[in-house]
C-alpha cells in the first residue's frame, strides 16, 4: 500500500506530465508561415530567402522572380524551397500560378513584395508598369488566395517630403512627396505605397505592412548612397552638408523578417544605427569632397559616372545631397520589435 507521501506525490507529478503533454503538443501545433517573395534575385530578396531557411516559424518559401533560377538557390532544400519564374506584370502566368494545386497546398500566409525597379529614369523603360500593375496583381492575389493573410511591402523614405534647412524628425505620418517632378521611380514609390494604404483602409482581409527604410547600403545594394560613398570623388552642393540617417541592409532584411512574424499591420519606418551628415559620412568612406554650385551637381555626378566607367549607374536624383532624412524608429521598435544591430562599413558599400 502507498504511503501518504506517495499519495500526496502522484498529482503533483500527474500536474508534471499534463503540463509537459500540453507544452509539447503546443509546440507541434505552433504554426509555421509559408511565405511568397516577389524579387526574390535581388539582393534584399536573396539574403531574406537565406535568412527566413533557418528560421524555426518558417514553413514553405516561395521565391518569385522575373529571372530564371540562379545558382545559389539550387543547393536549397526543394521541400521547404520553391522557385518559380514570374514577373509580377505576367498576369496569366501569374494567376496560373496561385491557382495551381501546388501552390494552394502551400498554404502561404504572407506575401513579401520586393519585385520593384528603381533607379530608371527613361519614361518607356516600362518601370512603372512593372511597379504600380505588379504591386496591383499580387494585392489581388492576396485578397483572392484564402490561406493569404498578411501583405508586406518595402517602400523606402524616398516617399517622404524632406524638410530643408533644418532637422525634423520624420514619423510615419509625415507629408509624402508628391512633387511632379520628382524622379519617377519615386513617384511610383509614392504611389505603390498608397495602394498598400488604401487595402489597409478598405477594411480588408490582410493584414497589410508598409516598411519605409532609410537610405541603405551594404554589399551589392543598388542604392544612390551605396554608390555614391563609393566614388572617388564625391560632389555635394555648395553651403551644404544634410544630416542623413544609413542602414545596412541586413538590418532592412530583419525588419522584413519581424513583419513576417508580428501580429501587426500599418506603415513602420526603418531606422539604421548610423546619423551623421554628408560630410562625415564620405570622410569615414576616405573619399575627397569637392563642392558644387546647386545647378550643376547633376552635370558633376554624370562626370564621376564617366570617371567609373559607367559603373555607377544610378541616376541622380539631388533630393538626398540637399535635404535632411532623420527617420523616427520608434514605432517599428515598439511593434515590430525592431532595432537596428549593424553599424554601417564602408568596407562593404
Amino acid at each position: 500500500m502507498p504511503t501518504a507521501s506517495e499519495n500526496s506525490s502522484k498529482p503533483a507529478a500527474t500536474k508534471k506530465r499534463k503540463k509537459a503533454a500540453k507544452k509539447k503538443t503546443g509546440k507541434a501545433a505552433a504554426k509555421k508561415h509559408n511565405v511568397l517573395i516577389t524579387g526574390a534575385t535581388s539582393t534584399l530578396g536573396r539574403q531574406l530567402c537565406e535568412r527566413l531557411l533557418y528560421d524555426k516559424s518558417i514553413g514553405q518559401i516561395w521565391a518569385l522572380s522575373r529571372r530564371e533560377v540562379p545558382y545559389y538557390f539550387r543547393d536549397f532544400d526543394p521541400k521547404r524551397f520553391v522557385f518559380r519564374t514570374c514577373a509580377p506584370t505576367n498576369d496569366r502566368k501569374l494567376l496560373e500560378l496561385c491557382k495551381s494545386e501546388e501552390f494552394l497546398q502551400a498554404k502561404i500566409d504572407t506575401i513579401v513584395h520586393l519585385a520593384f525597379q528603381v533607379g530608371r529614369s527613361d519614361a518607356h523603360s516600362g518601370a512603372r508598369d512593372y511597379n504600380i500593375r505588379g504591386t496591383q496583381n499580387l494585392l489581388e492575389i492576396a485578397r483572392e488566395t484564402p490561406s493569404v493573410k498578411k501583405f508586406v511591402f518595402l517602400s523606402s523614405a524616398k516617399v517622404y517630403r524632406l524638410p530643408r534647412g533644418h532637422v525634423e524628425v520624420i514619423h510615419e505620418d509625415s507629408p509624402l512627396n508628391y512633387n511632379p517632378d520628382a524622379e519617377p521611380f519615386v513617384r511610383d514609390l509614392v504611389d505603390a505605397d498608397l495602394l498598400c494604404q488604401e487595402e489597409m483602409a478598405r477594411g480588408s482581409k490582410l493584414q497589410v505592412i508598409v516598411l519605409r527604410p532609410t537610405y541603405m547600403i551594404g554589399r551589392n545594394v543598388h542604392s544612390f548612397f551605396a554608390y555614391y560613398l563609393d566614388s572617388p570623388v564625391c560632389p555635394y552642393i555648395s553651403g551644404t552638408d544634410p544630416l542623413i540617417n544609413l542602414i545596412h541592409s541586413t538590418d532592412v532584411v530583419r525588419a522584413l523578417q519581424r513583419s513576417i512574424r508580428q501580429p501587426v499591420a500599418g506603415v513602420f519606418n526603418i531606422a539604421g544605427r548610423d546619423t551623421k551628415t554628408i560630410g562625415e559620412f564620405v570622410e569615414l568612406a576616405g573619399h575627397p569632397r569637392v563642392p558644387v554650385p546647386e545647378f550643376a551637381i547633376e552635370t558633376a555626378w554624370e562626370a564621376v559616372r564617366r570617371v567609373r566607367w559607367n559603373k555607377h549607374r544610378f541616376p541622380l536624383s539631388a533630393a538626398p545631397l540637399r535635404y535632411n532624412c532623420v527617420l523616427s524608429g520608434e514605432r517599428a521598435k515598439h511593434e515590430l520589435d525592431f532595432e537596428p544591430e549593424r553599424h554601417v562599413k564602408f568596407s562593404e558599400v
